[in-house]
Parts: C-alpha cells; structure tokens; sequence
C-alpha cells in the first residue's frame, strides 16, 4: 500500500512551515486539553512522480 497523503497536527507555530512544504490545513485551529493545533495535509502521490 502506498500513501497517497501525509496528515498531521502542527503547532501554531509551525504552520507557515507546513505550508511552504506545500501542507494545507484542513480545519481550522483547534484546542484539546489546552494544547492548541491546527490539522494540516498534504497530497504526495503527485509530488513522487515529480
């Protein structure tokens, strides 16, 4: 089986990162037991035929 997506959970810090990596967010930002995150995903199996 081959992934054809990456998801994740970034930090708020972290998501202009994520996006220059070509991540995307998925919803908006989200808070649980006081840790704060935004859900990212990225697309791959258009990027490993690159």
């Amino acid at each position: 089986m081959i992934a054809t997506h990456w998801k994740l959970n970034s930090s708020p810090y972290a998501v202009p990162i994520y996006k220059k990596l070509g991540f995307r967010n998925t919803d908006t930002e989200q808070l649980m037991n006081g840790i704060r995150y935004t859900p990212m995903k990225i697309n791959i199996k258009s990027k490993l035929r690159s």
